[in-house]
This record gives structure tokens, C-alpha cells and sequence, in this order.
């Protein structure tokens, strides 16, 4: 049986049945026990097991027939051994118990297997028991190893005293603890993180005679490193060397992974920890590489990395697939999608078949960069691998198809996951609620939460919050709160983000009352509003006018511990300003300054605006100055309020100057400030002005709008200047602005005004030629403007140009006429009038 690992089953049989018939089989058990030992540490197949045990049975039921030798304590070991590594260890007290029935004498080598069988299925108490109480009463005393395998085990479990319990009673029963012994006690403190206590032990072992090994070395350099105490691993490192000691891979692996996770990556690289394993013809294990290449790409260093992976060829050492995905992982996180992608391409040559991890982490960073067709072709490649994608790649690629909006896609997929044997989760599902929520398909959001219950899935919080949120953006809130009630019968707890989303619903949606009745159903479930809550609660009180409840929601909010942010107070400084209570929002900003918070220029400028609209100027200016002395600059905003009120008060001159003063502070203005400024020029007559103005816009960059032009047509027009309102639109056309009806309407409200029918009819035809069609109004109104002029034969050009264009002319459109006629006295024209108007219409 010396090649026994080349032996099969069969032929092991065949052996074993040479060596009953064999005529010295009964001299000595020593030839069954080399065979028996052989036969047990065969590769395991098919009964063999069974087979193992059934010739143990044998050699007893040979007995009966002829004189055979009885299994020894040695048999039994071996036996008892067996059973531990097939994960039987329950078979092994079986024979533990034959062989006490057998009348045998019990030695510390039978017991070694025992203990070693209750520390596999982590029966401590009863290992400790066998130790301390069955060994003695059995008349077997304990040695080192035995000690030693349930110390290993109780330090290994977490209970780190009762070791130092058992060693304690090691120590005073007189038997001498090894290296092994203080090994294992070294480890279970540096497991637990009591790095001074195993320090300490070091110094004992050695007070008593004991050397440190490699792997005490190794053991507390990894405690250390773990501990964040990585120069105190070095010494160690050192103190090995001084020892005579040589460290090995382990040693310097642990080192270096340590050195990584601190995130001392330049010293994980220095020459004397790398380059020092390789004159003493250590090689650098895959987990020494890989832990490298983690920390390079943790710290950003990608071509470091890609330099690591390379130089491991060089040292003829095969990467295996933690060792490319790590690298794989650390592109993506880069942003590298392609060298990443090129990464996996290249792992086929080498005969390394990239796993699920791999793949699930390239399909993530794709979707995220939005290369969802990528993805999905990764996706398909993982089958023609011969790889079952798993959940998480489903969901990742469905997360990243309801982001890009192409939920049938996403669904679809979801589809795809039950022919492969894969339920989707929770999360997979609330992704899908969530897109489709966002795609404003509601119904087929719920229609997927219902079918969750059909497969087996119990929606949580996260899926009804979802649907919740997105049915009160849908405008369909008592659905929503419906889908809240129906959560409880469920053994679901809506949390405070559930309640936060339907409070906001119902107040966009007016129904303040409602979502304050549903903060008290909060208070009544034990949950505590988050700023989040209140603040919805305060906005929807301003927005309804009701301040004095925002203030009260307000106070409510301290009392309970939630500070207001600076969003809070925003929502009541702007509904007092609007209120015209400037000086109120005011003292508020005070009150907000006093509580320690940092407002900032948004903020500001709610007062600001406030004392504007109310006329203010000075005040409001006081406050922007204020805010400069502060080192608190104005923005675009703060200007704009102030340009605005100057203007709308008549100071045009002040408005441009301050337009000009943000320039030179390096504030930007923008097309809201210049229309303003253009505006305030327009409306006091200053046409120069406002055309220097306009040019000045164009010349910063800006492109002026519709508006801009309309708003100086419109006082061009105004006063009479209608000819050169006409030359703006000309502009406007040049510039490639397309002018819209209300340009048109302003010419042909100035040519009405002057009476000139000609220069109507020339702007109803340049509308006819730009496709923009006068609407019923444009025409009434015409109509009207001309008749109260007495102009009555010019309003008859208008209907007639109106009934030729198509737009049909009702009892309303000849209405201005015929009063302007009877005012006139024209009566039979009148009549006429009213028969054509009846007879158009009876058409």
C-alpha cells in the first residue's frame, strides 16, 4: 500500500481480502493499521465511506472465524480521524464508545481526535469537559497537544478568557505549555484587539523560556497592522531578524497589507519590503500582488498598478482572476471604462474565465457612464461564457436602463430573470417601481408591487415609498394615501421618508389641513419629524398665506429638537416679504444669525426684494452693502432686485450705473438685468439710451429675446414711434429671432392707434408671409381700436380681411361697428350690417 493514492476502491478491496487470507495476518494489527490509514486518506468517490466502514466490520466479524488481531487504539484513531475529515465527527464518538466497550485503555493519542471532532462543531463546553473531567476519570492525562487544540478553538470562537482559564489550569496541573500554546493565545488577542495583552504574552513566552517562531512573529505583526500600530510591525519585522529568524511570505505579506490599509501605499512599495523577499528567494504570493494592486487603485494610482499586475509576469507568477478584477474595479472607479473593458478582453489569453464579480462590476460602471448598450452586451457575453449572471447583474442593468429612461428595456430584462432560475429582489424591484414612477407610468408601477406578492416577494418600506412619491408627483394623492393604509395590514411601518413624501404631495396639491392631520398620525406611530417634514409643513402654511401656522409649525419644530435650516426660515422670509412685511423678515434674518447658522446671499436677497417692493431702496441697498462688508458677495440675483426697483420707480440712470458698479466687482449681469435697465430707459422716453444699452448687451455676449425687442416696441409704440418699433423687428429678424404674434401685435396696436389702415394691412401681410397667423383676438381688437376712432370704414377693411383669412367672424366682430354706426346715425348701413352678420353666420 506504499502508492495507496494510486490505488482505486477496487483494488484497495482486493488487498484488504489478500491480507485477511494472508497466513501472518495474525502476527501484528500494524499491517491492517498502515492499511487502513492508506485506504482513509484516499481521494474520496462514490460509497467510499460506506466501503471504509464496512471493512472495519469485517476485520470484527473475522475474528469470530479465526484468530485475527483486535483493533487497537491506534485503529480507533485513525477511524475517529476519518470521521473529522469527512464532517462526521458524530460517527467518531460511536467508535469511541466501541472502544471503551471493547475494554481498551484510552491514551492521549485516541483522545486527540475527539477533541479536535467537538472543536469542528464548535461543542466547546463539552471539549473542555472531555479535558479537565473524562480524560482523568478515564485514567489518560492530558498532554500539551490536547490542551493546545481546545485553546486554539476557544480563542478562534471568540472566548479569549476561557482560554486563559484553561491555560491557567494547564499551568497548575504541571504541564508545560509550547510555542504552539502561546501561539494560539497571542491570536485570540490580537482577534479580539487586545494588542497590549499579546504583546504582553510575547514577553512571558520568552521570560519562560520559549522562542518566538515565524508564525508568532507573523501572527501579532498582523495585530498590529489591523490595530493601525504599523511601525510597531516593522520593528517587529526587524526584531525577527535579530532573533536569527527569516521571515517568510506570510510575513511580509501581512506587513504589506497592513502598510495598504493604513494607506501607506509608498512604503507597501519601498525596495526593502519587496525587493528584500526576493534575495532570499521568497516569491511574492497572488494575495501579496493583489492587496498591492487593491491599494494602488484605492489611492488613484491605476498605471501603478497596471505596472504591478505586469511586473508579476515578469516574476513568473500567474495572476489569477482577484487579482485582474481588483484591477478591473479600481479603472472603473477611475472613470477608465475602456481600459477596463480592454482589461477583461485580455484575461481570455491567459486562460482565466473573468467570474460574476468581474463582470457585475464592469456592467455597473458602464450603465453609470450611461454605455447601456455596452452593458447589455456584457450581459449576453456572460452566457456565452458559459456564467449564470446573478441577481445583482440583473439589477445593476436594470438600475442603469430606468436612469436612461428606457424602462420597456427594463422590464423586459426583469422578464428575462425568471427562465434563468433567478427571483428578482427587493431591490431589483424597487428599482424597476422607481423607473417606472419616473416614466410617469403609475399603473404599471403598481401592477409590478402587486405581482411582488404573487412571487413570493414581500414588498418593503423602500417599494411603497417609491410608489407613494411617485403618485403624489402623478397628482393622484388619495391613491397615494390609500397605498399608505395599506402598508399596516401588511406588518409594514411607514418611516419618516413615507410620511415626508405624502406630506409634500398633499401640500402641492393645496390640501394644508390634510398633511398637517397626517403629522399628527406621525407623532402617534412614535416616529420624529425630520427638518425635511417640517420645513414641507412651513413652506405649504406660506404658500397658503397662513403665516401665522408657519410660525407656529416653526416654534413646534424647536420644541421637538429639529433645528430649522436655513431652507426653513427662506420659506417664511419670502411669504412675509410678499405679505409686504419687510422689516419682519428682517428681524427674522437676525434671529437666524443669532441661532448659528450661515446664511447666505439667497437669503439675503429675500429681504432685499421685500424692501424693494415696498418702495425701500434705501434699505434694501443698507442690506447689500452689508452683505459686501461681510466679505458676503452680492450675486446676480441680489443686483437684479435692486436694478428692477430702480427702474420701476423711474431711475433708470441709477440702474445702469449699478449694472456697470457689478461689472467692475466682478458680478455678472445677465440678459434679466440688461432687459431691465432697457426697459427703464424704454418707459421714460431715453431712446438713445436704451439702444446704447441694447448694444451693450449684444457686445457682453448676450442675444436679446423676444422680450427685450417687445418691451421697447411696446413703448415705441407707445409714443407714437411705430415706424421705428417696425425697424427693432426688422433687427430681430436679421439676428435670427423669430418674432411671435405679440411682436406683431404691438405694430398693429401702434398703426391702429395712428390710424394708419396701410400700415395694418402691411403687418397682417408680413404675418401671412412668416407663417404667423393673427388669432380671432388680434383681429377683434383691431376692430375695436378702429371703431371707437370713428374710423368705421377701416374696420370694415379689418373684418374683411379677417372673414378672407379664414378666421370666422361671429355676432361679437361686428359689435364695435354697428354701435359706431348708430352713434353716427347711420342707420340703414346699420342694417345692412346686421343682415350680412346674420347671413354669414346662418352660413
Amino acid at each position: 500500500m506504499g502508492h495507496s493514492s494510486n490505488l482505486t476502491i477496487k483494488e484497495a478491496v482486493q488487498y484488504f481480502n489478500r491480507l485477511l487470507a494472508a497466513k501472518n495476518s495474525a502476527s501484528s494489527i500494524d499491517y491492517f493499521n498502515c492499511f487502513f490509514k492508506a485506504l482513509t486518506r484516499m481521494k474520496n468517490s462514490n460509497n467510499h465511506s460506506a466501503i471504509v466502514f464496512s471493512l472495519f466490520n469485517r476485520l470484527g466479524l473475522a475474528q469470530t472465524n479465526r484468530v485475527l488481531p483486535s483493533p487497537d487504539i491506534c485503529t480507533y484513531s485513525i477511524f475517529i480521524d476519518y470521521c473529522n475529515r469527512i464532517n462526521r465527527p458524530g460517527l467518531g464518538m460511536i467508535f469511541f464508545g466501541r472502544f471503551i466497550k471493547d475494554g481498551q485503555r484510552a491514551n492521549a493519542l485516541l483522545f486527540t481526535p475527539l477533541l479536535k471532532g467537538l472543536c469542528s462543531e464548535n461543542k466547546m463546553s463539552n471539549a473542555v469537559a472531555m479535558v479537565l473531567d473524562k480524560m482523568p476519570k478515564l485514567g489518560c492525562t492530558p498532554v500539551v497537544i490536547s490542551y493546545n487544540i481546545v485553546i486554539d478553538s476557544l480563542c478562534k470562537n471568540d472566548a479569549v478568557s476561557k482560554a486563559f482559564s484553561l491555560f491557567e489550569h494547564m499551568l497548575s496541573v504541571g504541564i508545560k505549555p509550547d510555542v504552539v500554546t502561546y501561539n494560539s493565545l497571542i491570536n485570540g488577542l490580537c482577534m479580539t484587539g487586545d494588542i497590549r495583552r499579546a504583546e504582553d504574552q510575547l514577553q512571558q513566552m520568552r521570560a519562560r523560556g520559549y522562542e518566538p517562531n515565524i508564525v508568532t512573529y507573523s501572527t501579532l505583526i498582523n495585530g498590529l497592522c489591523k490595530n493601525g500600530e504599523i511601525e510597531k510591525a516593522e520593528e517587529l519585522l526587524h526584531d525577527m531578524f535579530s532573533q536569527g529568524l527569516q521571515p517568510d511570505v506570510v510575513s511580509y505579506s501581512t506587513l504589506i497589507n497592513g502598510l495598504c490599509k493604513n494607506g501607506e501605499i509608498e512604503k507597501a512599495e519601498a525596495e526593502e519590503l519587496l525587493c528584500g523577499i526576493f534575495p532570499q528567494r521568497l516569491q511574492p504570493d497572488i494575495v501579496t500582488y493583489s492587496t498591492l494592486i487593491n491599494s494602488l487603485c484605492k489611492n488613484g494610482e491605476i498605471e501603478k498598478a497596471e505596472e504591478l499586475l505586469r511586473n508579476m509576469y515578469s516574476q513568473v507568477l500567474q495572476p489569477d482572476v482577484v487579482s485582474y478584477s481588483t484591477l478591473i474595479n479600481g479603472m472603473c472607479k477611475s472613470g477608465e471604462i475602456e481600459k477596463a473593458e480592454e482589461l477583461l478582453r485580455d484575461m481570455f489569453p491567459q486562460g482565466l474565465q473573468p467570474d460574476i464579480v468581474t463582470y457585475s462590476t464592469l456592467i455597473n460602471s458602464l450603465c453609470k457612464n450611461g454605455e447601456i448598450e455596452k452593458a447589455e452586451e456584457l450581459l449576453h457575453g456572460m452566457f456565452s461564457q458559459g456564467l449564470q449572471p446573478d441577481v445583482m447583474s440583473y439589477s445593476t442593468l436594470i438600475n442603469g436602463l430606468c436612469k436612461n429612461g428606457e424602462i420597456e428595456k427594463a422590464e423586459e430584462l426583469l422578464r428575462d430573470m425568471f427562465p434563468q432560475g433567478l427571483q428578482p429582489d427587493m431591490v431589483t424591484c424597487s428599482t424597476l417601481i422607481n423607473g417606472l414612477c419616473k416614466n410617469g407610468e403609475i399603473e404599471k408601477a403598481e401592477e409590478l408591487l402587486r405581482n411582488m406578492y404573487s412571487q413570493g416577494l414581500q414588498p418593503d418600506v423602500m417599494s411603497y415609498s417609491t410608489l407613494i412619491n411617485g403618485l403624489c408627483k402623478n397628482g393622484e394623492i388619495e391613491k397615494a394615501q390609500e397605498l399608505l393604509r395599506d402598508m399596516f395590514p401588511q406588518g409594514l411601518q411607514p418611516n419618516v421618508m413615507t410620511y415626508s413624501t405624502l406630506i409634500n404631495g398633499l401640500c402641492k396639491n393645496g390640501e394644508i389641513e390634510k398633511a398637517e392631520e397626517l403629522l399628527r398620525h406621525m407623532f402617534s406611530q412614535g416616529l420624529q419629524p425630520d427638518a425635511v417634514t417640517y420645513t414641507t409643513l412651513v413652506d405649504g402654511f406660506c404658500k397658503k398665506g397662513l403665516l401665522d401656522k408657519a410660525m407656529e409649525m416653526l416654534k413646534c419644530m424647536v420644541s421637538k429638537g429639529t433645528e430649522p435650516s436655513v431652507v426653513t426660515y427662506n420659506s417664511v422670509m419670502d411669504a412675509l416679504c410678499k405679505k409686504g412685511e419687510a422689516r419682519k423678515a428682517l428681524v427674522l434674518l437676525h434671529i437666524i444669525k443669532s441661532r448659528g447658522k450661515d446664511p447666505d446671499v439667497d437669503t439675503h436677497n429675500i429681504p432685499v426684494d421685500g424692501h424693494c417692493k415696498i418702495n425701500e431702496l434705501e434699505k434694501a441697498q443698507k442690506l447689500v452693502d452689508e452683505l459686501v462688508s461681510k466679505g458676503i458677495l452680492s450675486n446676480t440675483v441680489t443686483c437684479n432686485i435692486i436694478v428692477d426697483a430702480l427702474c420701476k420707480k423711474g431711475d433708470a440712470d441709477m440702474a445702469e450705473k449699478l449694472l456697470y458698479h457689478m461689472l467692475d466687482k466682478g458680478v455678472t449681469p445677465d440678459q434679466i438685468t440688461y432687459n431691465s435697465v432697457i426697459n427703464g430707459y424704454s418707459k421714460l422716453g431715453c431712446w438713445k439710451d436704451a439702444i446704447r444699452v441694447f448694444k451693450d448687451m449684444i457686445g457682453e455676449g448676450f442675444q436679446p429675446s423676444e422680450v427685450t425687442y417687445g418691451s421697447m416696441m411696446n413703448d415705441l409704440r407707445k409714443q407714437g414711434q411705430t415706424k421705428e418699433a417696425e425697424k427693432l423687428l426688422d433687427l430681430m429678424v436679421r439676428e435670427g429671432i423669430k418674432p411671435g404674434v405679440v411682436s406683431y401685435q404691438f405694430l398693429l396696436m401702434g398703426y391702429t392707434d395712428e390710424g394708419n389702415i396701410d400700415g395694418v394691412m402691411n403687418v397682417l401681410d408680413r404675418m401671412q408671409l412668416n407663417n404667423v397667423a393673427p388669432e380671432y383676438a388680434t383681429y377683434t381688437s383691431l376692430i375695436v381700436a378702429f371703431a371707437k376712432n370713428r374710423m368705421v370704414d377701416e374696420a370694415m377693411c379689418v373684418l374683411k380681411r379677417m372673414k378672407e383669412e379664414g378666421v370666422k367672424a361671429d355676432l361679437s366682430a361686428y359689435t364695435p361697428i354697428l354701435k359706431q354706426l348708430l352713434k353716427m346715425g347711420c342707420v340703414d348701413d346699420a342694417k345692412d350690417l346686421v343682415n350680412q352678420a346674420i347671413s354669414k353666420n346662418n352660413d
